[in-house]
């Protein structure tokens, strides 16, 4: 019971919080209002509270207005906005009603104080045994009232607490679900573009080196032609698996798109994130590729990649479209292989896979 009450207090303690921010800042007390400031209070969304603090560091406050911008940009915008829509009207709700039970629980107080007050006068001025005993008969059946409001109280506060900490997980579930790729289980686009933008500003503040690969499975369309669409996505699973095995927890890999893929290598110069490519590109070239249906193998499955570092002043386009060139590149050279940008020079420069894989 102990583990389930803390997670019903956190619940709590994070509505409380969205409410006193919204009445301290004098915002809308409304439901996207509430949904804002609650998953702000999460942490769930990053970028939100970063562009929260961003504000507050130069505005000094946060206004009706922002607060409306912020729901657009970081919840409205998502495609599952009408789930979190209805999150929010559903907390609303169940705030209303740990409200309502509250100030049932004020009034049921009130009106025991008012008894025992009554009471209290009646015990002074009662002289005789009967007097004595109608009183203690009248305090027992208040207390007895007071123990069972109590325990109503409290059930149905157990309630309202069970469907906060359920919303509260729908909330953290629906956040992953809309960065995530649902075949591959990697960030989706949508995703990497937020986390490329936030890795570049960081690696920029700290001055710390950042690379970019660009993965594409080679000749998907006709592999995916030959054997179906199921066995085009267990190839697509199958890449994803690679890039998790080769990846650290500081990396951010998504589906970039269709059959392409892309590697956020934090803290990682061009040669190391040549190396990183290189185990990437050796570990799918080993892997054969099986139909389940049948268990036959199909053959091999080969990737190329392009990678680029991070120069002062780039954009997170300038340095895709870098990476992109040399991924384009290594298509042009045979595939199956790695092309680092050259720093030095618009053209890419080869990094050579091992001289017994195809080209």
């Amino acid at each position: 019971m102990a583990p389930a009450s803390r997670d019903h207090n956190y619940t709590l303690s994070l509505a409380q919080a969205a409410i006193q921010w919204i009445r301290e800042n004098g915002l809308p007390a409304d439901p996207p209002s509430f949904e804002l400031w609650y998953v702000y209070f999460t942490r769930l969304v990053p970028q939100l509270n970063r562009d929260v603090d961003d504000i507050l560091a130069r505005n000094g406050t946060i206004t009706a207005a922002d607060s409306d911008a912020l729901y657009a940009q970081h919840l409205v915008s998502s495609p599952d906005r009408d789930r979190v829509g209805v999150i929010g009207e559903n907390v609303n709700g169940e705030m209303s009603r740990i409200a309502a039970i509250l100030d049932g629980a004020v009034v049921a107080a009130q009106r025991c104080d008012h008894t025992l007050i009554d009471l209290d006068a009646w015990i002074s001025r009662a002289d005789d045994r009967t007097s004595l005993k109608a009183v203690i008969d009248r305090l027992s059946t208040t207390t007895r009232a007071v123990i069972e409001e109590n325990r109503a109280h409290r059930t149905a506060l157990e309630a309202a607490r069970g469907s906060i900490a359920q919303m509260h997980d729908d909330l953290a579930a629906m956040q992953i679900e809309s960065r995530t790729d649902p075949l591959t289980s990697l960030a989706n686009r949508k995703h990497f573009d937020w986390a490329l933008d936030a890795a570049i500003a960081r690696a920029a503040t700290a001055r710390q080196p950042l690379s970019l690969l660009m993965c594409d499975v080679d000749h998907f369309k006709s592999f995916n032609d030959t054997w179906g669409h199921a066995v085009g996505d267990d190839v697509l699973r199958l890449i994803a698996r690679e890039i998790r095995h080769i990846t650290r927890a500081s990396d951010v890999a998504a589906r970039y798109g269709g059959e392409e893929f892309a590697i956020i290598c934090t803290d990682t110069a061009l040669a190391e994130g040549a190396t990183v490519a290189e185990r990437l590109r050796a570990s799918v070239f080993r892997r054969d590729i099986v139909q389940r249906s049948t268990g036959i193998v199909l053959g091999k499955v080969t990737v190329s990649v392009g990678l680029a570092e991070l120069r002062a002043g780039d954009t997170a386009r300038e340095l895709i479209e870098r990476a992109d060139a040399c991924l384009y590149a290594a298509k042009r050279l045979g595939r199956n292989r790695v092309i680092k940008h050259d720093p030095d020079d618009t053209a890419g420069s080869r990094h050579d896979p091992a001289r017994n894989d195809p080209g």
